[in-house]
């Protein structure tokens, strides 16, 4: 099969998979779905291993690049469900899916040379990428930024002793300076919008490095490590928070299904995107795999009533389209 085809599978498989990690981010926290998520996701590599009497091939340069690719993706991962958790899948998704762009100058950097049709195909699906984005910018319903209106005023209540009165406006003030001085960067869009393309830049610099390592190592180690990597560094962080008083990470035992389905359709994405790094041109299936948020942005629309505007849907068009020529 060609890079795109093998770019596409990726794309269905990480887009349904992104669609219920709106849902279990919601539901449980996104720090404790992503916990799971990245266990359930070991388990099953690690299974797939010892059944499978899989040779494990170690070299130096890639475990090295392995483990950094492990780190790159738990930041990844971190991002993309924090930004899934403050604002509408359709912001969220296609900036975090622009990621090949820089897959792309990386492999041209390093001495790739894709043809013309993959050049009009790329530049076809980042177009796409860039419509939605700007077009998906809408905050969805209840996120808006705007200000919410004031509430009825209550009923005047009891004049507080002079003593009280005076403590309470001195612990008042502060809390309004701090108020006032906060940015316009909390906004629901600005989070959103940060957080994913932080995910684009860490997925295009894990991407990059697998790639290079798959042919060598094999697909299911090249999966496996970096997976082990960042839910060890998740355990870590959470362990630590926990032994600080947070709460201990519980996840809802009807959603353990879904991390479930969730990890097996990640590490089903990311086999058939190092399934093309054996053959030429391996950043061609990753910019394909990028039309991902197509699949996630359409769930939304359906399952979430998300609103999708005609600008939308002509960028979703296009990526479609540039998905086509890049797996011709």
């Amino acid at each position: 099969m060609t890079p795109g085809i093998w770019g596409a599978l990726s794309a269905v498989s990480w887009g349904v998979s992104d669609f219920f990690a709106r849902l279990t981010g919601r539901a449980a926290g996104f720090v404790d779905a992503l916990l799971g998520v990245l266990f359930m996701g070991t388990v099953f590599l690690s299974l797939w291993l010892v059944i499978g009497r899989v040779a494990l091939v170690w070299t130096v340069a890639g475990t090295v690049l392995l483990v950094a690719a492990g780190a790159c993706s738990l930041i990844g991962y971190f991002f993309l469900y924090w930004s899934f958790g403050q604002g509408p899948v359709s912001v969220a998704a296609p900036i975090a899916g622009s990621y090949p762009a820089l897959v792309v100058i990386f492999a041209v950097v390093l001495g790739s040379r894709p043809s013309v049709m993959q050049w009009v195909g790329t530049a076809v699906t980042l177009a796409g990428v860039v419509i939605v984005a700007r077009s998906g910018a809408e905050p969805a319903v209840g996120e808006s930024d705007e200000p919410v209106p004031a509430a009825t005023p209550a009923p005047p209540a009891a004049p507080l002793p002079a003593p009280v009165q005076q403590t309470a406006a001195a612990a008042a003030k502060p809390a309004a300076r701090t108020v006032a001085a906060l940015p316009r960067l909390t906004s629901v869009k600005s989070r959103t919008v940060a957080g994913a393309a932080i995910s684009s830049v860490a997925w295009a610099v894990m991407i990059s490095a697998t790639q290079r390592v798959a042919p060598e190592l094999g697909t299911v180690e090249t999966i496996w490590l970096p997976r082990v990597v960042a839910f060890v560094l998740l355990a870590a962080v959470v362990a630590v928070r926990w032994s600080r008083g947070r709460a201990r990470p519980s996840v809802p035992g009807r959603w353990w299904p879904v991390l479930g389905a969730q990890a097996g359709l990640d590490v089903i994405g990311y086999y058939t995107l190092y399934a093309a790094a054996t053959g030429p041109n391996p950043e061609i299936a990753a910019m394909a795999s990028s039309a991902y948020y197509v699949v996630t942005v359409v769930l939304g629309r359906i399952f979430l009533k998300e609103r999708i505007g005609w600008m939308q849907a002509g960028g979703i068009s296009l990526v479609f389209a540039g998905v086509v020529l890049l797996s011709a």
